[in-house]
């Protein structure tokens, strides 16, 4: 007998298009295909999450080059002058898919490689992942069918028909990772929201994630403290998942995020050293970090 509200519950499970997910693409094979813009913002998003990626295009854009260069200049602080450093071409026009290896240069460290060359379904070769990213309908519908067959993700850009996944907007500030998709409906709509949402969620967000995780990592290690202090204490409060859970909710709910915003280190150490010191109080032996050795890892 269907209780109370179940119809509620089926229709919303019904109207939701796509199951969110968030993948892990770290040294997988990416495959993007197209030379431009959107291509060149594909890529570096792949590479920003380590995904080992190729672009295939017979022509890469000045536009898609400036943008490679000057991103992958912030991704990984290495200073890039010369797009042929990264944009392979074949070494004879008879065969046009071999690829000169000696002007890929440091490929491993920038994980983006451009190959100059029209798209065939071969360069979905061990490929995990694959992006659609050209101006030409035929080749977006080839590469969905080729993807299709082998059964690889496939996102074409404009194209969710033929796509195995759409890709959201993406609001990052460090750890805190916000995506807005409109189901492929609207990609206007979900733009306006993420221009929303980044004036919303300020670089705060990124040092208080790095903050609490370095507390929960400290907080580990000081669990193998317990057996040493059975003996001193009769009864040693254990750094428990509950008591985790008190941590963190008090900690969150604190005026951290505020006191990191403006810069106010004092407060940010008091109310620390009040939130730990509280649960870990029986532990007299441990002393604790202030807010920037918990930032730096120290």
């Amino acid at each position: 007998m269907k209780q109370k509200g179940d119809n509620k519950i089926d229709n919303n499970i019904s109207t939701l298009q796509y199951y969110p997910i968030a993948l892990d693409v770290k040294c997988k094979n990416c495959l993007v295909v197209g030379g431009g813009s959107v291509g060149a913002r594909k890529a570096l998003t792949l590479a920003r999450c380590g995904a080992i990626v190729n672009v295939v295009s017979p022509i890469f854009s000045d536009e898609f080059t400036k943008h490679i260069i000057d991103k992958q200049k912030i991704i990984n602080s290495q200073k890039i002058t010369d797009s042929h450093n990264f944009i392979s071409k074949p070494t004879t026009t008879e065969n046009k898919n071999k690829i000169d290896s000696s002007n890929i240069v440091n490929n491993q460290h920038r994980l983006i490689k451009c190959i100059q060359k029209h798209y065939d379904s071969n360069d979905l070769n061990s490929i995990f992942l694959v992006i659609g990213a050209t101006d030409n309908i035929g080749v977006n519908r080839q590469i969905a069918n080729d993807a299709r067959e082998r059964q690889i993700l496939c996102n074409i850009a404009d194209f969710p028909e033929g796509s195995s996944f759409v890709l959201p907007s993406i609001v990052s500030r460090g750890d805190l990772v916000i995506t807005v998709s409109t189901s492929g409906n609207s990609p206007a709509f979900a733009k306006k929201l993420r221009k929303e949402l980044e004036l919303q969620f300020g670089e705060e967000y990124a040092i208080f994630l790095t903050l609490m995780g370095n507390i929960r990592d400290w907080l580990l290690s000081k669990k193998n403290l317990q057996n040493d202090l059975r003996d001193k204490y009769s009864q040693v409060l254990p750094i428990s998942q509950k008591m985790n859970s008190n941590i963190f909710r008090e900690l969150v709910n604190s005026e951290l995020l505020e006191n990191i915003a403006s810069g106010n280190y004092s407060e940010i150490d008091k109310t620390i050293k009040i939130i730990l010191g509280k649960y870990l109080q029986p532990m007299d032996n441990i002393s604790l970090p202030s807010y920037q050795d918990f930032i730096s890892g120290e």
